[in-house]
């Protein structure tokens, strides 16, 4: 483990806070029961399915602006193979609104 002879005085470096995804919930909510792609992720990275699988529990739990006040949000992820052999794993998610009833075949399967 490096140590220094001598310590460094600094100010802590900065946080990074959570993005603030809304202007993607406000999308959603304007196209009630259609499903998006909001995010894709390539497997070749090692994070790539923690981050895709992060951002899915995000937005099932209401966090990183994707607020249930009006409606829920629902997103699931999956795997897809391209052209070239490569993976990525797209985040898909679907906006409802609280009223609705209802609902569309995709919106079902992803309940």
């Amino acid at each position: 483990m490096p140590v220094f002879d001598e310590v460094v005085w600094t100010k802590p470096a900065p946080r990074h806070g959570a993005p603030d995804l809304s202007h993607i919930a406000d999308q959603l909510r304007a196209k009630p029961g259609e499903t998006a792609i909001i995010a894709e992720f390539p497997t070749a990275i090692a994070s790539g399915s923690a981050e895709a699988a992060s951002l899915r529990n995000a937005v099932n739990n209401g966090r990183l602006g994707f607020d249930n006040s009006s409606g829920t949000f629902r997103a699931s992820t999956r795997t897809v193979t391209e052209h070239d052999g490569s993976k990525r794993v797209r985040v898909f998610a679907v906006f409802t609104l609280a009223n609705s009833v209802s609902g569309t075949a995709d919106e079902k399967e992803n309940r």
